[in-house]
């Protein structure tokens, strides 16, 4: 069978550079400058969740301060609106007195 491939690669005689392996001493230092990443991003994220949790609880207090405002409000207007009733009454009641009294006079 003589068929021979087409396009068949001609083997270069150079030398291939050999890889350098990396020795023990530089997978430490890269797993160690990797670790002092982390640590950072890790810090910095603990540092952000602590100012999101202050703000969050300032956000929280602000609203129960609102509720309590809008609480007093109400009873205050609540207050008003019964003297306001009270006092309507005692002059209703004045009122009709002055005018019984007038009928019985005649």
């Amino acid at each position: 069978m003589g068929k021979h491939r087409k396009g068949k690669k001609v083997k270069t005689q150079k030398a291939k550079k050999k890889r350098r392996r990396s020795n023990g001493s530089d997978t430490l230092i890269y797993l160690r400058e990797k670790n002092d990443v982390l640590k950072e991003m890790k810090m910095h994220e603990i540092n952000e969740m602590k100012n999101l949790k202050g703000k969050e609880m300032d956000l929280k207090k602000r609203e129960l301060d609102l509720q309590a405002k809008r609480h007093d409000d109400m009873i205050r207007v609540l207050v008003q609106q019964q003297q306001q009733q009270g006092k309507a009454t005692q002059d209703f009641q004045t009122m009709v007195l002055a005018i019984l009294s007038k009928m019985g006079q005649k």
